[in-house]
């Protein structure tokens, strides 16, 4: 048993488009805060990889000082990129 479908009316997007609201930039504060957060988040990457290059590359003689900074690193790095991201992305009630 089929079902007749009604005449569907095309629809073109390009035609629509004068309806839709315009994209705004962000506000000067969202932009700082976005710059900040992108700054952070870059020099703990920075730290991240150099400390971890040392482990990997460094002199046998100072391969122990080295998994210790690499430790610390590794147990600071995440605490402060979930602080940025969740100060960034929080959600604002007013």
């Amino acid at each position: 048993m089929a079902v007749e479908q009604p005449n569907k009316e095309k629809v073109l997007i390009s035609d629509l488009e004068d309806n839709v609201g315009k994209a705004s930039e962000l506000a000067p504060q969202e932009k700082a805060r976005l710059v900040i957060a992108g700054w952070v988040l870059s020099v703990l990457a920075v730290i991240f990889v150099l400390s971890g290059g040392v482990v990997i590359f460094g002199p046998e003689c100072r391969i122990k000082e080295a998994k210790e900074v690499f430790d610390f690193v590794k147990t600071i790095a995440p605490p402060i990129a979930t602080l940025v991201i969740g100060f960034y992305f929080r959600s604002e009630s007013a």
